[in-house]
């Protein structure tokens, strides 16, 4: 069979993939894209229901360590198809709303949970201030008690963390943490004890934007359309990579020969797509959740408690979602009639193999929501939509780098260079921004014939994250 040549091909449509096209095509190389779905975008598409409301797959918010990905941001939807805004995020715990982060708005919790978060903090000061020297936490969870102490690891860190991952914090490792957990500041922690006064304004993503209509798949769809679109073919899955010969081939029957493959699909998938077993064995130790998203549509304005609210942390639980975002407040085009309709998007973590019961799941939320006085009245919801992320967070857990990185170096060695959230299985380093400049960069480093200094979200993360990049 006639096997069609191209130099680069890019496996998969979603930020990384998208990213790496764009380059390619600035640069005027020969590339094609390749996306199993029929539209682009990844995890970060959206759809609409047979009710009128939109839903992204998971919560997203946009927010920027990149100059050029801020650029493509521009471009994709102009100056006036964008909604800014600051970001409200709480806590639900214990029957109460606690602003995040967490540690800084002790004063909201009632007296004695209050307490054993102060008394645990403390401790941790005093430790860290005295004669001893101090034993380097060994897991994700000695690091929480290390850090925040006991009392915030009980009623927060521990078990939202558990309801995020679906593992035990203690099979973690923490080197991933960097900018996205705030560590406590133990002045601002006493003085908002003290005072009573909230402390909201942390974090890289305390601003962000969000598509004025669409959601988050209209900025993948416009970038999307701004290809070559000879050179990018969504529906046409691959099943098969054959490394030695350098070809692919589809469902539909073609075969591609590649000099370079940058392949965005999760690593695990792509190992067994090459039939290799030593590959297939390595990547079998990769651990990840899955999620799935019950978006729930309501009659009548959005409750005045949830007004200004941008989404909500449960770490009890008797709620079975994770997170609780308020889509209708992202952006009135969220809901068929704004200020007739309102919205709200849950997310439910899942180990992966499990099949969620979805008529089931979404009866417990909505009582549980009902408790927690977020669905005033179940008879106003008149729209619920799903989807099941099978692929949702990749775990970094202990002794990750020590399989993903040389599984990766044998790879490229093969021309094979497996980018993005799943791609290279790094969740420090895989927010759209992210992983929008994973395939950025890695295209770069193949035109230059450069090595892995070329790459630095990849390869300094804590770098990338700590600074604004070009």
């Amino acid at each position: 069979m006639h096997a069609e040549v191209r130099d680069i091909v890019i496996l998969g449509g979603g930020p990384c993939g998208l990213g790496a096209a764009h380059r390619a095509q600035e640069k005027g190389l020969d590339w094609l894209l390749l996306e199993k779905e029929d539209r682009l975008g990844g995890l970060a598409s959206s759809f609409r229901d047979t009710a009128g409301f939109t839903w992204d797959i998971g919560a997203h918010v946009l927010f920027s360590h990149y100059e050029t990905f801020d650029r493509f941001m521009d471009a994709a939807l102009g100056s006036d198809g964008w909604l800014h805004h600051v970001r409200e995020s709480w806590i639900r715990v214990r029957g109460r709303f606690v602003p995040y982060p967490f540690q800084h708005n002790l004063h909201r919790l009632d007296p004695e949970a209050r307490w054993e978060c102060v008394e645990g903090l403390l401790r941790v000061w005093l430790l860290r201030n005295g004669n001893r020297p101090l034993q380097q936490p060994s897991d994700f969870h000695e690091w929480m008690t290390a850090t925040f102490g006991e009392g915030i690891t009980k009623y927060f860190m521990f078990p939202y963390n558990c309801k995020v991952w679906m593992v035990n914090p203690r099979e973690m490792d923490y080197g991933w943490i960097g900018e996205r957990v705030p560590l406590p500041d133990l002045f601002r922690v006493l003085r908002s004890v003290c005072t009573g006064q909230d402390a909201v304004s942390w974090g890289p993503n305390y601003r962000f934007r969000f598509p004025r209509a669409g959601g988050t798949g209209a900025i993948w769809q416009s970038l999307g359309e701004k290809l070559d679109q000879g050179r990018v073919r969504a529906g046409e899955a691959v099943v098969r990579v054959d490394p030695e010969r350098r070809e692919l081939e589809t469902a539909s029957g073609r075969l591609i020969r590649y000099q370079v493959l940058l392949s965005t699909m999760p690593l695990d998938r792509l190992a067994q797509l090459t039939g290799r077993p030593e590959w297939i064995g390595v990547a079998g130790r990769l651990r990840r959740s899955a999620v799935l998203m019950v978006g729930f549509g309501l009659r009548g304005a959005v409750p005045e408690e949830l007004a200004t609210k941008c989404w909500m942390y449960f770490p009890d639980e008797q709620v079975p979602c994770y997170r609780v975002t308020v889509f209708s407040n992202y952006s009135p085009a969220n809901v068929p009639a704004p200020g007739r309709f309102w919205s709200l998007m849950t997310e439910v973590a899942f180990r992966p193999g499990t099949r969620p019961r979805v008529r089931q799941g979404a009866q417990k939320i909505i009582s549980a929501l009902e408790g927690e006085a977020l669905i005033p009245d179940r008879s106003a919801i008149i729209s619920v939509a799903d989807r099941y992320a099978e692929y949702a967070y990749p775990i970094p857990f202990r002794g990750r780098d020590g399989v993903v990185d040389p599984l990766l170096r044998e790879l490229e060695e093969q021309g094979i260079f497996s980018r993005g959230r799943f791609g290279a299985w790094k969740y420090e380093v895989g927010n759209m921004d992210h992983s929008f400049a994973q395939g950025y960069e890695c295209v770069e480093r193949i035109a230059a014939g450069g090595g892995p200094e070329m790459e630095p979200t990849l390869h300094r993360p804590d770098w990338v994250n700590s600074r604004r990049n070009d």
